[in-house]
């Protein structure tokens, strides 16, 4: 063991460590929200027009809520409802605002137009040929409002205003994707990205390019642009077959992980990326008493009290945006990192060895429930109700300085007097330290009880806040097949894996140096 200890260590000689990063901090992180209308055809021809007449107004509900706080809307709708809205010129202002404001387009399941508000879904077994047929009817129908209601009507104008497209039909990414390129539309309406949440619990927080191919796959040459985010806000219910939760408490702790990641980047990585967060509604989820109209008030309140009215590590935290700000973000960001990919997972399952963002963060924060906010001081502390999946029901915090420095606070008053685990976002090491005397730094912190502290794929294999000279005995414990822990596995798989094996020599001596990757 001495010499296999011996070993590890003179790894340490000519160890490769990560290229420096870009020195670039990011924008504030963009909030978008989709509001959408879908078909009409479920209802029947004597009352659809009373729905539609329910949406639309739903919808400008929304806008002066919106305009209240300067969020956007990033407004699709179908051919039906657009249809509807060609005679009602009543509803043309509102078209003129949601076009003003965020992004504007077309949005279609399976229903196509025979006649006037005659939409039947089309078979089972549609061809291409009446799929494009279809996708005609609904982008017309947009473009035709367009016209009436904004008095645009140069072909390129109108597809620079309809300029995101969400479709049922076809299936097939690839197929889609291209489909989305000849009718000129430059953004793929949120949804298939909602697969990563079946792996990881949230959303990829980049915009990036789908592939055909493989949705979460970056394609450098993808003709659309996708910010991804997550569903109607407010329920909690199966969409595209993965039950996800977008209630209140899950929605705001789903925000301080997005936080956490875009702080290190501010921070440490500096890649400039552009980081988005969002949820989507339709019409039908906006009118009174259904849940999202309940909901959407106190989330922009939330949202605004505390990340755009406050700063968060001396900076501003949030921006509201729309699917095209971002989209034009993301143009920047591209054009002056030729070659830099924003996000991609190649993979159909979870494979934490791919996983693109903190890891430590994931871990405590995913599926926990946020409480309340608390300030002690220049320090603003979220209350979290764990998961079960770590261990929960207990509370856990999130910490982190309105300026710029690292604040000595004294959150006694808030987490009792009883040693706390300060875990750090990037690293996931977690020493114990005083509530008295608690260093936050603009990174932010996540703050556990002693017990509740998890071992990470950090090193740390004893758990005492810090990769050092005490840990490579039980690293080499792991190694060797003495020590079958399953805590002290998970923090000696540093390549994550999923084996302890010669593998991991190398990234463990790093890190014991001071020098090595984090997860």
């Amino acid at each position: 063991m001495r010499v296999l200890r011996s070993t590890v260590w003179l790894l340490t000689v000519g160890a490769l460590f990560a290229p420096g990063a870009l020195a670039e901090p990011p924008p504030p992180i963009q909030v978008a929200m989709d509001l959408h209308m879908d078909p009409l055809n479920g209802f029947p021809l004597a009352v659809r027009y009373n729905a539609y007449v329910s949406w639309r107004d739903a919808a400008d509900w929304m806008m002066d809520l919106c305009d209240t706080y300067g969020a956007k809307i990033t407004f699709l709708a179908v051919g039906e409802y657009m249809e509807y809205t060609l005679a009602d010129p009543s509803s043309w202002p509102l078209m003129q605002r949601l076009a003003a404001g965020g992004s504007f387009g077309t949005h279609s399941h399976y229903e196509q137009k025979i006649g006037p508000h005659n939409w039947p879904n089309l078979p089972s077994n549609a061809t291409l040929s009446q799929i494009i047929d279809q996708w005609n009817d609904h982008v017309s129908a947009v473009d035709a409002v367009v016209t009436a209601a904004l008095g645009i009507s140069d072909p390129n104008a109108i597809r620079r205003i309809n300029n995101i497209r969400g479709a049922h039909q076809p299936a097939d990414d690839t197929v889609r994707i291209g489909l989305m390129a000849d009718f000129g539309f430059t953004m793929h309406q949120q949804g298939p990205d909602e697969q990563f949440y079946a792996y990881y619990k949230h959303y990829p927080m980049n915009p990036f390019r789908p592939s055909g191919a493989h949705f979460l796959t970056h394609d450098p040459n993808g003709p659309v642009v996708d910010t991804p985010f997550g569903p109607v806000l407010g329920k909690n219910e199966t969409h595209f077959g993965i039950p996800q939760d977008m209630r209140l408490p899950a929605m705001k702790t789903r925000w301080l992980l997005t936080l956490l990641n875009w702080l290190n980047d501010v921070f440490v990585a500096q890649t400039g990326r552009v980081w988005d967060y969002g949820w989507g509604e339709h019409g039908s989820d906006i009118v009174p008493g259904q849940v999202t109209h309940d909901a959407l008030p106190p989330m922009l309140q939330w949202l605004h009290e505390n990340f755009v009215a406050q700063p968060v590590s001396g900076r501003s935290a949030l921006q509201w945006s729309s699917s095209q700000q971002c989209r034009d973000l993301y143009y920047a960001w591209e054009a002056a990192h030729p070659g830099a990919v924003s996000f991609s997972y190649p993979v159909s399952e979870t494979d934490w060895a791919l996983y693109p963002y903190l890891m430590p963060v994931a871990s405590y924060l995913t599926d926990g429930q946020h409480q309340t906010v608390l300030v002690a001081g220049p320090v603003r502390v979220h209350r979290i109700t764990a998961a079960a999946s770590i261990g929960g029901p207990y509370d856990l915090y999130v910490a982190y300085p309105e300026g710029p420095d690292p604040i000595l606070a004294d959150l006694s008053g808030i987490l009792g007097p009883s040693a706390i685990g300060a875990v750090t976002p990037r690293t996931g090491l977690a020493p114990l330290i005083p509530t008295n005397n608690v260093i936050v730094p603009p990174t932010g912190l996540i703050l556990v009880p002693a017990a509740k502290r998890l071992y990470l794929p950090n090193g740390d294999v004893n758990l005492d806040g810090v990769v050092d000279f005490d840990d490579i005995n039980p690293f080499v414990g792991v190694l060797t097949g003495q020590d079958l822990d399953p805590g002290h596995r998970t923090a000696s798989d540093i390549n994550r894996d999923g084996v302890v094996d010669f593998d991991d020599i190398n990234p463990f001596v790093a890190l014991v140096s001071g020098g090595g990757p984090c997860p």
